[in-house]
């Protein structure tokens, strides 16, 4: 039996009264935790896209069926942005369209205009019916509009800005190298994901010995290609030299589907 010392023993009694005086006085003060943010669990959230789901004509639907609201805020686009980006979204063409610096603000604001319609048309009431906005990557803008964190000017400036900064450290890198930098998108099955993430990552030369198919020709690591994203169960997206990102691409023993993305 372990017996303790009176030193021990008077820190012990010591340390109950601490304990004791301070759940006395926390029970006398209101807690503001509970009665100003009650604790509930999430039911409902509102997610959206990144870039890269752009398509011509993606907000005719809209204005045909929802004229009022639908204009207002494309003519809110247009007049944040100081050019017609309305006409690049309806009539393209895919190229303009494409460009990074187009399809970031359009996405945004084609996302904020259907979330207008829901509000403006149904009724539908964000602030009371949703509890969490999310967004993947450039969608976390679109998200923080929803949740009133950003004012839908403020965010399609910083949304084209941002935009043209990519756009423009791509343009350089091209001019420094000589090389077409992007991103694709490689869908696979889910039980293949790591098989086919594994494989990426050894062709980088990110993981050794690098891939062997031949021991008396080993393919040498693919520079000038990272991993990007792991986007879900089934996807990531790959960055870099699209001349390096084909050379990779051809070699992959697994199945795997391509996505380009600008």
């Amino acid at each position: 039996m372990l017996s303790q010392s009176p030193h021990i023993t008077g820190h012990l009694r010591m340390s109950r009264m601490r304990v004791g005086s301070q759940a006395t006085a926390a029970r006398s003060r209101p807690t503001f935790t509970t009665s100003l943010f009650p604790r509930r669990d999430l039911h409902t959230a509102l997610f959206f896209p990144g870039h890269g789901v752009q398509r011509v004509g993606m907000a005719n639907t809209w204005i045909e069926s929802f004229p009022h609201t639908a204009t207002r805020i494309l003519d809110e686009m247009d007049n944040t942005l100081g050019f017609k980006m309305s006409s690049i979204i309806s009539d393209g063409p895919n190229s303009k369209l494409n460009k990074t610096e187009n399809s970031q603000p359009a996405v945004m604001a084609v996302s904020v205009m259907i979330l207008r319609i829901l509000e403006d048309e149904f009724g539908f009431n964000a602030k009371s019916r949703v509890d969490v906005t999310l967004g993947h990557s450039l969608g976390e803008f679109s998200a923080l509009v929803a949740g009133g964190y950003f004012e839908f000017s403020d965010a399609l400036k910083l949304v084209r800005r941002r935009a043209e900064i990519m756009a423009q450290c791509t343009r350089n890198l091209a001019e420094k190298s000589g090389e077409t930098y992007g991103m694709v998108a490689l869908l696979c099955e889910p039980e293949h994901l790591d098989s086919l993430l594994r494989t990426v990552q050894e062709f980088l030369g990110l993981e050794p010995p690098g891939i062997e198919s031949d021991p008396y020709h080993p393919v040498p690591a693919i520079p000038q290609v990272v991993v990007a994203n792991i986007n879900s169960k089934n996807q990531i997206v790959l960055s870099g030299s699209l001349d390096r990102i084909k050379t990779l691409l051809v070699q992959l023993p697994l199945p795997w589907r391509r996505l380009q993305i600008t």
